[in-house]
């Protein structure tokens, strides 16, 4: 055989390997898109399926509290590369009050390449209604997903900025982030533990309307709580609490932290509810600059003068300065029980 031809023979065989490496290469890629679109596509139907199965759910918890839901139009698409599930002018308003939260377009999203992670979105206007007013709800910047683990929860995730109501307040940062523990989930030594929630919300600017005895920029509110209790499902979200107050559920308050110059306050504490889903909330505190604001706000008549008179005898016993502060910092329990807001156990504000 010839140099050339054998040149020829070696080149084609080359040609053929390369060929049958792309032929190979192509049919690998195609069988692994295919893949991961058929899971994604069943991935989809399973959470369409659990979204159906809890709409009637949902509207029995709503109805039951004197809630209702409303939209013009829902679309469930299983198929990848279109909106998941698309809600357009969904309503939650209050049939007793008349208030209302309302969003042009409401949806949810996942991608092809990570199915579990459902993505949060809303598009158009919103607004907060009440009896006596609208206000435009704005929320230029944000990202929301939920991740799930068999269809169960995993975690949540809400981030929001700039964040304006109309008329009301403007906050720059608002981040909640809840982790479920389930069985896939070692991040928890209790057991008992349903989920724990991380709430921070950063530089909240009130519209000034009401005359507060603090300033108008709340700097920070920062709570990280635990969900005592692991509520089975049931008929509605009410029968679930009930039975979740009958395993003696509650939320136990690990810290929280308020920046409203010039009180600053730190602590922790427990959430309860009674038998007539009456809140109980117990905080144990030290904060600064607390009595400068009771006396503030009894000067507005927002407490009770015998209340406060008798708490700020018992705080002006136990506060202390630090150095050259200009206020003084007391640790006491503060609670909110009975339709009653107690510092020291007194009561200083009544609830009618």
């Amino acid at each position: 055989m010839s140099f050339k031809a054998e040149n020829s023979a070696k080149y084609a065989l080359s040609s053929g390997l390369k060929n049958w490496k792309w032929a190979v290469f192509s049919f690998l890629a195609f069988f692994l898109f295919l893949s991961l679109f058929i899971n994604a596509y069943l991935q989809r139907q399973n959470f369409i399926f659990h979204v159906k199965k809890n709409l009637e759910y949902t509207f029995n918890s709503l109805v039951a509290s004197h809630w209702d839901i409303a939209y013009d139009h829902i679309q469930f698409n299983p198929f990848p590369l279109f909106p998941l599930v698309e809600i357009d002018n969904l309503q939650v308003y209050d049939k007793t009050n008349k208030n209302a939260w309302v969003c042009e377009k409401f949806y949810f999203d996942n991608s092809v390449l990570s199915p579990q992670k459902i993505k949060i979105y809303f598009d158009g206007k919103q607004f907060v209604k009440t009896t006596q007013s609208s206000h435009k709800l704005s929320i230029p910047q944000y990202e929301m997903f939920l991740t799930l683990n068999n269809q169960a929860p995993q975690s949540l995730f809400i981030n929001l900025h700039h964040m304006a109501l109309e008329g009301w307040a403007d906050v720059e940062n608002l981040a909640l982030n809840i982790i479920w523990n389930n069985e896939n989930n070692s991040t928890f030594m209790q057991k008992n533990i349903n989920f724990n929630a991380k709430l921070d919300i950063q530089n909240i600017k009130l519209n000034g309307l009401l005359d507060y005895p603090l300033g108008q920029i709340i700097k920070n509110f920062s709570m990280e709580a635990d969900m005592i209790g692991k509520p089975k499902g049931n008929n509605s979200f009410q029968a679930s609490l009930r039975e979740w107050l009958a395993q003696n559920g509650y939320f136990r308050i690990n810290n929280i932290t308020l920046n409203w110059r010039p009180l600053l306050l730190v602590g922790k504490g427990d959430f309860y509810l009674n038998e007539n889903f009456a809140p109980i909330l117990t905080l144990n505190t030290t904060s600064k600059a607390l009595l400068n604001l009771l006396d503030e706000m009894e000067q507005k008549n927002w407490l009770d003068s015998k209340g406060v008179f008798v708490a700020r005898v018992l705080l002006n016993n136990k506060a202390y300065k630090i150095a050259d502060d200009k206020y003084l910092t007391v640790s006491t329990p503060i609670s909110i029980r009975d339709d009653a807001i107690l510092v020291e156990k007194i009561a200083i504000k009544k609830f009618d």
